[in-house]
């Protein structure tokens, strides 16, 4: 079991045994400067509005075939649970997550693959069982030339205290 895995066990049992209650999950708020964006469309569709709770604002891509938006949590999360509504133009969607900024080969969980909807809006609330982890990066893929929306993205988890060595 790795360290923070044993580490965030170990805090629930306590918990459990002095306090008689699981641990919730509670969303994780983060300032919108933890996000960036792989392009942006012209005009106010930046990668913060993806997180600023306004449904009436997006972040809206750049014209192509593959788009990213990466969060950087500041520490290490144990995430439980995801929501994410967007745009979908044809675009397939991939969530990874990440102890390390590089997403490097072995560091790397994929979560989700987001079927390709057609042109609808798309609401994915996703019930996640993850190792602690830093970053996320989610990928939308598409053979077609086009932009992705994103509404609204928000994260449900607590912080690991128990950093991974």
């Amino acid at each position: 079991m790795m360290k923070s895995q044993f580490c965030i066990t170990l805090l629930i049992a306590l918990n459990m045994v002095f306090f008689n209650e699981e641990l919730t999950a509670q969303r994780i708020n983060f300032p919108p400067s933890i996000i960036s964006a792989s392009s942006t469309q012209a005009g106010d569709f930046g990668a913060e509005n993806a997180v600023d709770d306004d449904i009436n604002s997006y972040w809206g891509s750049a014209s192509g075939t593959t788009h990213s938006l990466i969060i950087d949590f500041g520490g290490d999360y144990m995430v439980d649970r995801m929501k994410l509504k967007y745009i979908n133009y044809g675009f397939s969607c991939t969530v990874l997550v990440s102890s390390n900024a590089t997403f490097s080969v072995g560091s790397t969980i994929t979560l989700l693959y987001c079927p390709s909807n057609g042109y609808t809006d798309v609401s994915e609330d996703v019930m996640l069982n993850s190792p602690a982890f830093r970053y996320v990066k989610i990928l939308f893929n598409s053979s077609n030339t086009g932009t992705v929306g994103v509404h609204n993205l928000e994260f449900y988890g607590m912080w690991s205290s128990c950093r991974p060595e």
